[in-house]
């Protein structure tokens, strides 16, 4: 299996087996190599705000990683006409 289709069964484990209303996976990345995911932390709740709760948490976290984005190419408007 791919670390994906693990990490969907797990969910639905959590979801099916264990009667969680809201689980979601969340990758966490190495610290050296910020695109590398090491493993997903599982949140599993069944209150109705813990999801958002959650992904404000993760954004946070994973925000003040260095971006591995390449720069937004520059469009030159005149040479396009």
């Amino acid at each position: 299996m791919s670390p994906y289709q693990i990490v969907e069964l797990v969910c639905e484990r959590f979801r099916g087996e264990l009667g969680y209303s809201y689980v979601a996976a969340y990758p966490i990345f190495d610290k050296d190599e910020g695109d590398r995911v090491m493993y997903y932390m599982i949140h599993a709740s069944d209150h109705d705000e813990a999801p958002a709760l959650m992904v404000r948490a993760h954004y946070k976290a994973v925000r003040s990683r260095p971006s591995a984005v390449q720069e937004p190419l520059k469009f030159d408007t005149k040479s396009a006409n």
